[in-house]
């Protein structure tokens, strides 16, 4: 499945229910035991829409995105224990926080997609929360992999160690497989992947996704991304 085109996903309640169930590895911690989330992705998004579900599930509050100086504001209001974003969503609020002197924060989780760089890990883990976690989502809800933020920081692309349940392969334009350190394109397989994609059989390998987003893989199956494509990032 190739990054910006447009494919009709079959989901089952079984899928739905494992991916709600599989967040408890994705998040980190701390985070699945929070009943009040700030979701910083749109809801037609995977995560948004998975993390919709699993907090309504449990009997939670999902508080939705707004301008980053009035969710500072809300937060406290409503208690709010953890923040699911991406990057740039939270470099937003992070920056907004940083002009409010007087802010203190209560989060006890952060969750930053596909990965969090040096400098807004330190910003975010003085000024908002230290519980940090990173993780990587493929185009078909696919949840890849995950880590504590202050390894990840450590390897500059790191997205975090690959998932019980997940099969990651570095492969070349040929499709074969390369050897961990090199890198190439990813091939993902799990029995939580999509079933099929929809009036395309012919392309789908069920439980398969091959991203053109590029990357390695290290020896102890820690997923690092070297590029995205633009139609993927958040």
């Amino acid at each position: 499945m190739d990054a910006g085109e447009e494919k009709g996903i079959a989901v089952t309640n079984r899928m739905v229910i494992a991916g709600i169930e599989r967040l408890k590895l994705f998040l980190g911690r701390r985070a699945p035991f929070c009943a009040r989330t700030y979701l910083d992705q749109p809801l037609a998004t995977p995560l948004g829409f998975q993390v919709l579900l699993a907090t309504l599930w449990r009997g939670g509050a999902l508080i939705m995105r707004g301008q980053p100086e009035k969710t500072i504001e809300a937060l406290p209001i409503y208690q709010v224990q953890n923040i699911v974003a991406s990057a740039q969503s939270l470099l937003d609020f992070v920056t907004a926080i940083e002009q409010r002197r007087c802010s203190q924060s209560q989060l006890e989780a952060v969750f930053c997609l596909n990965g969090l760089p040096e400098d807004l890990w330190q910003r975010t883990h003085s000024r908002i929360c230290p519980n940090l976690t990173v993780g990587y989502l493929a185009m078909d809800t696919t949840m890849v992999a995950s880590m504590p933020a202050h390894l990840a920081i450590r390897n500059p692309g790191a997205v975090g160690f690959v998932l019980p349940g997940v099969s990651v392969e570095i492969v070349d334009n040929e499709g074969r497989a390369l050897p961990a350190g090199i890198e190439g394109k990813l091939r993902i397989s799990t029995d939580y992947g999509i079933a099929q994609v929809l009036d395309d059989r012919s392309e789908t390998q069920r439980g398969r996704v091959c991203l053109s987003d590029r990357g390695y893989l290290t020896g102890d199956n820690m997923l690092i991304i070297s590029s995205q494509a633009e139609s993927a990032k958040p």
